[in-house]
């Protein structure tokens, strides 16, 4: 999968759209701003190991795959 190779942000934009939550939608589920959801999105800032496991059930996908754990074949 070669999404593997991108940053924790572009998978996490892309698990957020592939779910229909706007930035919004998902600030509000994991109770911050939409600005960190914008941030995290944009790898201005990471978010913490805590709310990466927030975020990855959020989305309904797998903290490793969220943070790019294992290697395309």
């Amino acid at each position: 999968m070669t999404e593997l190779n991108t940053t924790l942000g572009a998978r996490l934009k892309s698990a957020r759209i592939a779910a229909g939550m706007s930035q919004a939608d998902l600030s509000r589920r994991l109770q911050v701003t939409a600005v960190s959801v914008w941030r995290w999105e944009n790898d201005r800032k990471p978010p913490s190991r805590d709310r990466v496991m927030r975020i990855a059930r959020e989305l309904s996908v797998s903290v490793d795959w969220l943070l790019g754990v294992g290697a395309a074949a």
